[in-house]
């Protein structure tokens, strides 16, 4: 569940993205930073927040790759930067992954967050995602491990106003049922019986 209210947000449109999350090999981050590398749009900035096993070795992929002036490491952040993070974006991505070793996602806190905050999401359809995300209409689903698809929806995003903002609202919307009201009374209604 997540407090909706607390990521209330206007839909602002502009060419950042941001990632927020462990940096653990299933968030996918790498075929993120990939991405960016394919990415002929300089306008546009990527955002990683969190902190993990494989940041040092991320960052020294954007620094020989040259793309520090549009990739920018927050570190793990929380509370009023964490929200001043997702309201300053428009996209917001989860790039993860199913490790060769079977790790997986769950259902990402902070994808509901992002939601909440009316993001256009792009994510791949692993573990939990795919029962919030459904594709084109609160978000774009894409395949695990594809720097190419996920170029590809970004650059439908960022030059695609209107798209944006219909997944955006529609995210809004959808995770309106996530509010922890409603989590709560569901676990108080199954604890109860």
């Amino acid at each position: 569940g997540v407090n909706v209210n607390e990521f209330k947000n206007k839909f602002k449109f502009n060419k950042k993205i941001l990632f927020l999350g462990r940096l653990a090999d299933k968030k996918g981050v790498k075929y993120l930073l990939e991405a960016k590398k394919l990415l002929k749009d300089n306008d546009i900035k990527l955002l990683i927040a969190g902190d993990g096993p494989l940041r040092k070795e991320l960052e020294n992929f954007v620094k020989l790759n040259k793309q520090q002036n549009n990739v920018k490491f927050l570190g793990f952040i929380s509370g009023k930067n964490k929200i001043n993070s997702l309201k300053g974006c428009c996209i917001f991505i989860v790039p993860s992954i199913i490790t060769s070793y079977g790790d997986r996602e769950g259902l990402p806190v902070s994808l509901l967050e992002a939601m909440a905050a009316s993001k256009a999401i792009i994510a791949t359809g692993v573990g939990g995602i795919k029962d919030v995300i459904k594709n084109n209409y609160n978000g774009l689903l894409i395949k695990q491990k594809s720097s190419n698809d996920i170029v590809n929806a970004i650059n439908k995003l960022t030059s695609n106003k209107k798209l944006a903002r219909k997944l955006a609202m529609n995210a809004r919307k959808t995770v309106l049922n996530y509010d922890w009201k409603i989590i709560g009374k569901k676990y108080y209604d199954i604890i109860t019986k």
